[in-house]
């Protein structure tokens, strides 16, 4: 990658689709949850590089101390990671509810962004 000094590493018969990739006209299109555990935030030095995105799973993190809460997906928009939704479960309720969905401090943020997040 331009202007990246770390070495990066890619199998050999993936490189026709990464150029491919690289040559495509348009970004990609649509938004999804990611899981916490999702190969793609597995290294978050490079995430937060690539995406201005800082992502932390707080499962463990005292609920005084969280800032996203204990189980947040982040939201993956248009090929921009542009916040978190944190889901929860009301089994007795037979309900589930989701906190509101936040954007993430330092993300890249905009108009799509609040777009997917109901700002304005």
């Amino acid at each position: 990658m331009e202007g990246e000094r770390d070495r990066w590493l890619a199998l050999a018969e993936d490189l026709p689709s990464l150029a491919a990739a690289g040559r495509r006209r348009r970004p990609s299109a649509g938004t999804t949850l990611l899981s916490p555990f999702d190969s793609f935030l597995w290294h978050r030095d490079r995430v937060r590089r690539l995406f201005g995105y800082d992502y932390k799973l707080e499962v463990y993190t005292p609920g005084h101390a969280r800032s996203h809460g204990y189980y947040s997906l982040p939201i993956f928009h248009d090929g921009q990671l542009v916040g978190r939704l944190d889901p929860k479960s009301h089994r007795e309720a037979g309900a589930s509810r989701s906190r509101p969905s936040t954007s993430s401090p330092g993300s890249r943020r905009g108009s799509a962004s609040r777009r997917v997040l109901g700002s304005r």
